[in-house]
């Protein structure tokens, strides 16, 4: 199967002003991008907007920028105008319009200005850059990775601008490659941090080694007549991805003549004014922006007869393309070309959630399949979630095969039991303890009841993702021959998909791993003693027995925590078992532009089932108030977002009732993701819950920590959670400890920190994937706090 070519289109997002300036600014070509963006959409273009400061300081903009972000297709990066981004303090030269000519102290802090700026204004933080001017050189590229930049394209091939007081990017790859920061913004450096993805520029015409040693011996300064005398008798035939400069045939000659070098990426770029007439020099009249629009879609049109294409944003388009980083020991301290590109891997994932899916288990494996592509690996999921476009999938180097599940004999038994109202969607919960067809587990007294329990679970068997098991099965044994992966993987629960997973790898000789997310036969702790699978003596039998049948025929079995591998190691011997937490894509998560609640703000978030008590949190909330009554008039309250189980939910207000929190305890309920997490980024003090959870660590405490709020888990000594909190910096309290936890609280008032934890690092799906390349290329190592 031919890889499609990457089409990127990226705007230049900017003001009216064409010519440097620093006052009379105003960015009235913005009202042109909602169509611009409509125009997108219907060639199914996904555009990045690099934007400069001053458009976000017009609130009209702003929210044109949020609108654009909002439909999933844009990417809303930062463009850096030196002349007008504050700090302000040199004077207004040629030479200062250059970024790079700016001493780096600056540069840093005008990068930290349009940063901040853009983040208030699209209320998501940029991860990739462009300098105004193409100014973009060593320093500018060290002030970016201070910044946690990750991707630049500033980087024009065979394009100098020496003559405009600027940095030459003649000899510059034609490719995505990578910088540290420390050399030649032109010499990729294999493993740095900083992916350059550059634009199309090259020569549509004659030829090419011929052209390109002309036009770098007379890249030189003064030289710029000889230059244009070789362009007038076409000697050099430049050209460049861009509807402002070039004609469509222009930029398909271009475009071939890169594909044929085997560039793998064409980039198309124009800026914002010229979308309105008399802006820029490019549209002067209404007749050339409206040919900016024909150009761009002729030539995507005639483009896409000829070769597949995707689309991508720019950030996209990096993770896509970039090289794969060396090894540690391979790399050496000199600067060296770029490494051939390393294989293409390929993986297969089984997993019943994947998103759109919002259960908690869907973000395992989307976070790590991510982070996987920068790595050489290509992966597939085969998931029960709800098909999306697949163009948007293999954006970020994931393709879904979307199978949904179908309906079972437990499905009318249930509807039956319940007249109708399902108790559940299917599948259930990620707890691998679903009520299965006997409801909440009840039924009628003695050997009638058992013998309808009994029934009702073995209909429920192995889980209630049972529908999809087969679907899943033949999806991936498809794939399996279509594609032959490097590996695949099950994740579950619901753990159907293991046994989706076995069937589809028997006698395929394609290493498997069993991603265990939650126990399946054991050991299992007290929260789940209760539950209808674990009560039910024939459940228990043949769960036991189908947990033996996938782990001793496995590659290998991937737990995540320490405690949880530890044990199960201890009931299969001979079975490899690594462990590999779980953690959070920080990309993902929103940047809280609101002020922290009054007084004390507590919250937390999530369900509470099980073992899960809030009786410790209320008897520590009730002692802190008692001390310190100054936080209750500060408005202090503890904030609960989640379902809670009907018998918690029973206690929970009962003990509210008893301890005299009514005006201080805000039981919300369900609410959504984005909305807890807001709640989350205002308060002073985030609380986990996981008592009778020995081998088991909820998945917000990840999220807690990486956004930086001061955390505390709740959880039995030795337990799973509380050794991960320990590794990520978070507090840990034994449930009995009353006295730490009115201490924490206390420092909580005190100290109003938000300081990133310095174990926030280890929680990022980022710094995990390494890791799981390894492991799944056979190399496998234990992660270490």
């Amino acid at each position: 199967m031919t890889e499609p070519v990457t089409l990127i289109v990226s705007i230049d997002t900017e003001e009216d002003n064409w010519q440097p300036t620093r006052t009379g600014i105003t960015v009235e070509n913005i009202r042109e991008l909602p169509r611009l963006d409509r125009f997108f959409e219907r060639l199914g273009v996904r555009a990045t907007y690099f934007t400069t400061y001053h458009v976000t300081q017009r609130s009209w903009a702003a929210d044109i920028l949020r609108g654009l972000d909002a439909t999933g297709r844009s990417e809303i990066g930062a463009h850096l105008h030196p002349w007008n981004t504050p700090p302000v303090e040199l004077p207004l030269t040629p030479r200062n319009t250059m970024l790079v000519n700016l001493p780096r102290s600056l540069q840093v802090r005008k990068i930290g200005s349009l940063t901040e700026a853009l983040t208030r204004a699209v209320e998501k933080r940029p991860y990739a850059f462009r300098a105004g001017r193409w100014g973009f050189g060593q320093s500018t590229a060290s002030a970016l990775l201070e910044w946690g930049y990750r991707v630049d394209s500033s980087v024009t091939p065979y394009k100098s601008w020496v003559e405009d007081a600027g940095p030459t990017h003649v000899g510059a790859p034609l490719e995505v490659y990578r910088l540290d920061g420390r050399g030649d913004t032109r010499v990729p450096v294999p493993g740095g941090p900083l992916i350059e993805v550059p634009l199309s520029w090259g020569y549509a015409r004659g030829s090419w080694p011929l052209q390109e040693r002309m036009h770098e011996a007379l890249d030189r300064p003064g030289l710029r007549g000889l230059v244009l005398m070789a362009r007038y008798l076409h000697l050099i035939n430049q050209a460049v991805l861009s509807p402002e400069i070039d004609s469509v045939e222009n930029m398909l000659n271009l475009s071939r003549r890169l594909l044929r070098q085997g560039v793998r990426h064409l980039h198309l770029s124009w800026h914002s004014p010229s979308m309105r007439p008399g802006l820029s020099p490019f549209a002067t009249t209404s007749a050339e922006v409206e040919r900016v629009f024909s150009v761009t879609e002729e030539f995507i049109e005639r483009l896409a007869a000829t070769v597949p294409l995707r689309f991508a944003t720019v950030s996209e388009a990096a993770v896509l393309l970039a090289p794969a980083p060396l090894p540690t020991a391979a790399r050496t301290s000199a600067v060296a070309p770029v490494a051939a590109p390393v294989a293409e891997r390929r993986l297969v994932v089984v997993s019943y959630h994947f998103p759109p899916d919002p259960a908690i288990g869907s973000l395992r494996w989307s976070g790590l399949t991510k982070y996987l592509a920068p790595l050489g690996w290509r992966s597939w999921v085969v998931t029960a979630a709800p098909a999306v476009r697949a163009s948007v999938q293999q954006l970020v180097g994931v393709t879904v095969e979307s199978r949904p599940r179908r309906r079972t004999l437990n499905d009318f038994y249930l509807y039956l039991r319940h007249r109708g109202r399902p108790p559940l969607a299917a599948g259930g919960g990620d707890s691998g303890a679903g009520a299965g067809a006997s409801g909440n587990g009840r039924g009628a007294a003695g050997w009638l009841g058992s013998l309808r329990a009994e029934g009702g679970v073995l209909l429920a068997l192995p889980d209630e993702a049972r529908g999809w098991i087969l679907r899943a099965a033949v999806a991936t044994r498809a794939l399996i021959r279509r594609l032959r992966p490097s590996a695949v993987v099950s994740s579950g629960p619901p753990h159907s998909a293991h046994l989706a997973a076995w069937l589809a790898t028997r006698f395929t000789g394609t290493p498997w791993f069993v991603d265990l997310r939650d126990p399946w036969a054991g050991p299992i702790t007290d929260a789940w003693r209760g539950g209808p699978f674990y009560r039910s003596h024939l459940a228990r039998g043949v769960i036991a027995w189908l947990e033996r049948l996938v782990i001793t025929s496995a590659a290998g079995i991937v737990c995540n925590t320490r405690e949880f591998a530890q044990a199960l190691a201890q009931r299969y011997p001979r079975v490899r078992i690594e462990w590999v937490p779980n953690a959070v894509d920080r990309e993902l998560l929103p940047v809280v532009t609101e002020g922290p609640f009054p007084g004390l703000g507590i919250v937390h978030t999530g369900t509470i089932y099980g073992g899960r008590d809030l009786g410790p949190l209320l008897r520590g909330l009730r002692a802190f108030l008692d001390r310190h009554p100054e936080a209750a008039q500060a408005g202090t309250r503890l904030r609960v977002a989640g379902h809670i189980e009907p018998p918690h939910h029973q206690s929970v207000k009962q003990q509210i009732t008893t301890l005299g929190l009514e005006a201080c305890v805000d039981l919300l309920g369900m609410v959504p993701r984005e909305e807890a997490l807001r709640l989350v980024g205002r308060s002073r003090l985030a609380v986990v819950l996981a008592q009778h959870q020995e081998y088991q660590v909820p998945a917000k405490l990840y999220e807690l920590v990486a956004m930086g709020i001061p955390t505390v888990v709740i959880a039995s000594p030795e337990s799973a959670a509380q050794s991960e909190a320990r590794r990520l910096g978070a507090a840990a309290v034994d449930p009995e400890d009353p006295a730490a936890l009115l201490r924490l609280m206390e420092d909580a008032w005190r100290n109003d920190s938000r300081a990133v934890p310095a174990g926030a690092a280890k929680s990022d799906y980022r710094a995990l994937a390494p890791l799981v390349s390894r492991m799944l290329s056979g190399d496998a190592q234990e992660v270490r706090a």
